[in-house]
């Protein structure tokens, strides 16, 4: 078990750092805004890094959600018993937890941090109480993660509620942009779990990342954006 969990944090760490390199790049511009009082930007900033370092994130992920087997089998050769639904539930539960990008920073920008962090940090501590008594109730290992995973959607509404408690922040904004779209996306993915099996794996996993990124741009990206992205790709071509 600790060898199936130290693997599949591995994994975890290697995939975040795609995403968190966008919201690093994004939390400087959230922190400058809000100290310049431009409230308007610093929350289209805050809805950007919630929704690209999600996008990101599941894009990585995606080989490692539908063709786990074949992946581990090829690095490892013999996959630890736990591996897949360990790694499995730590990229869900990293996938909430970038939902809350660009959130510490803006709240952080207000200096009004105090209970916010006494909360936030409480709430993580419990979990991995929680996290003991199950286990301790003789659940399966992998409950672990489910816990986790519940006391992240916990976080995730807390924040949501410290955000707009400190900040005034505009929610729905936020749910509307970024939450949504990036939950009609996960929806329509889980789509290519039909063909699972039916493909060979690293098939799947192309079919999977092209399937992805259309979803990205019909669904996820805004007019704007989409806009942007073929500009971009003009560019390229012309050079």
């Amino acid at each position: 078990m600790n060898t199936a969990l130290g693997l599949a944090n591995s994994v975890n760490s290697i995939i975040l750092t795609f995403a968190n390199s966008i919201s690093k790049s994004i939390s400087p511009q959230i922190v400058k805004s809000y100290a310049a009082g431009d409230k308007e930007r610093s929350e289209t900033l805050v809805v950007m890094a919630s929704k690209y370092s999600f996008l990101i994130l599941l894009l990585v992920a995606s080989p490692f959600l539908v063709a786990p087997e074949w992946i581990f089998s090829l690095w490892l050769g013999v996959v630890p018993a736990n591996l897949i639904i360990f790694s499995t539930l730590i990229i869900v539960d990293a996938l909430i937890g970038v939902f809350n990008a660009g959130i510490p920073d803006l709240i952080f920008a207000s200096g009004k941090i105090k209970w916010y962090q006494i909360i936030v940090n409480t709430m993580f501590l419990l979990s991995v109480v929680a996290a003991y008594f199950v286990l301790q109730a003789g659940a399966p290992a992998y409950y672990l993660q489910v816990t986790y995973i519940i006391f992240s959607l916990i976080i995730l509404v807390l924040r949501q509620i410290a955000l707009n408690r400190i900040v005034k922040f505009n929610n729905w904004n936020l749910i509307r942009k970024s939450y949504i779209p990036c939950i009609y996306v996960v929806i329509l993915f889980t789509l290519v779990f039909t063909i699972k099996g039916i493909v060979v794996p690293f098939m799947l996993m192309i079919i999977s990342i092209v399937y992805l990124l259309i979803l990205y741009f019909t669904i996820a990206l805004t007019k704007e954006e989409r806009l942007f992205v073929i500009n971009r790709i003009k560019g390229l071509i012309k050079k």
